[in-house]
């Protein structure tokens, strides 16, 4: 029998779009329309809203279900989830101001998404080392987002809307410009290579905690068939604790069960570690596609942790059956106040993909990621 794991009925959102993740055996539409199936059964429908009431007729193989998604004015003008921003219901009276949010990163282009022209100047210092400075405005950053590896690392500085941009590819010129709510700079290089792996320093008989995200009542994400992120998440964590017995590398738990555990509790777990591990599986939010995204990803803040994110993002590329997602500096409290240990949550792909929902909650997904996870972290460990 067909099942509808979202959106829950008297959804809100300031999205014009809405989702609609489920799986039916045989057949099913949404208002009349026929909705397209993966092989297995799998489907993620994306749907146009109304500002106001929207009510919509699900047939599962048919049975029927009624959903109501009520779509109201945004409180930003130029809303931004997962790093990207995303067409919403804007009020007429939303004030238009710049409140920084997120910065896209790509081999030749930084881009910043803002609702005016802001006060900027972008100032090349040296081939490796520019300094961005973006004027007055309100400072919200959740997301840089790094497109693949290409050498570069946003930092922000002490002082507000100040960031360092450092480039390990010499640089000949930066070019700064503003169209459609963008601000972005060009980036050309004197000559470009492409980075090997990253080095970084070698860890001794270190402690490794391993965090199942969610659990108890925080479910997360949920896949079209059911399956509950925070099952999966305790899954991968199991299996990497026993990879990582086999290799003797010594590691913990933040949790057993299907338990819930304060983000506090999670941070104070992981104080006396050397590496943090933070296991994830994806979703996204209202006014994205999940059909067009697949793929892992690798988070880091502190920027003591980039390096070790990048080998990690480096090594599953490499070896893991998924694409890659990119890696993010995320504002994560479990990254943020974990600055000592090398800290970095892993996403093991999209679980609310009608495609790769399957595989990344297959035994053969997990037993494959874990090895691969610890065999990084034990050449890691034992790099001389």
């Amino acid at each position: 029998m067909g099942l509808l794991v979202y959106p829950p009925d008297d959804h809100k959102t300031d999205s014009k779009t809405i989702f609609f993740i489920g799986s039916a055996d045989e057949f099913c539409t949404i208002n009349d329309k026929p909705v397209t199936l993966s092989e297995s059964g799998n489907f993620a429908h994306v749907i146009n809203l109304e500002l106001g009431d929207n009510t919509f007729s699900i047939n599962l193989d048919g049975k029927t279900i009624q959903r109501k998604i009520q779509a109201e004015y945004s409180a930003q003008e130029l809303p931004v989830a997962y790093a990207r921003p995303y067409q919403a219901f804007s009020a007429p009276s939303v004030k238009s101001e710049n409140i920084l949010r997120s910065v896209l990163v790509s081999k030749n282009l930084i881009s910043i998404p803002l609702n005016i022209n802001p006060y900027y100047r972008c100032d090349l210092e040296s081939p490796y080392r520019a300094v961005l400075s973006l004027g007055d405005m309100k400072l919200d950053l959740d997301w840089i987002y790094y497109e693949d590896d290409f050498g570069i690392e946003i930092k922000p500085l002490d002082s507000p809307c100040f960031f360092e941009v450092i480039f390990l590819n010499p640089v000949r010129d930066l070019i700064a410009s503003w169209r459609a709510n963008e601000l972005r700079i060009e980036i050309s290089y004197i000559s470009y290579v492409e980075l090997p792996p990253v080095k970084s320093h070698t860890c001794s008989n270190p402690m490794i905690v391993i965090d199942p995200g969610h659990g108890g009542s925080q479910l997360g994400a949920t896949s079209p068939k059911g399956v509950f992120e925070k099952d999966l998440n305790l899954k991968a964590a199991f299996k990497l604790r026993e990879e990582l017995k086999h290799l003797g590398i010594k590691s913990q738990l933040t949790r057993q069960d299907d338990s819930l555990v304060t983000l506090d509790e999670r941070v104070e777990l992981s104080k006396e570690s050397d590496i943090f591990l933070s296991l994830h599986h994806n979703a996204l939010p209202d006014g994205q596609d999940p059909n067009s995204v697949r793929g892992f990803s690798v988070h880091y803040y502190h920027s003591n942790s980039h390096n070790f994110c990048l080998e990690i993002a480096h090594h599953l590329k490499k070896h893991l059956d998924l694409p890659f997602a990119g890696f993010y500096r995320q504002n994560l409290k479990v990254l943020r106040d974990n600055s000592r240990p090398l800290a970095v949550l892993i996403e093991l792909g999209y679980l609310i993909n009608p495609d790769e929902s399957d595989l990344i909650s297959s035994e053969m997904f997990q037993d494959k990621s874990a090895k691969l996870i610890a065999n990084f972290l034990f050449e890691f460990i034992n790099r001389e």
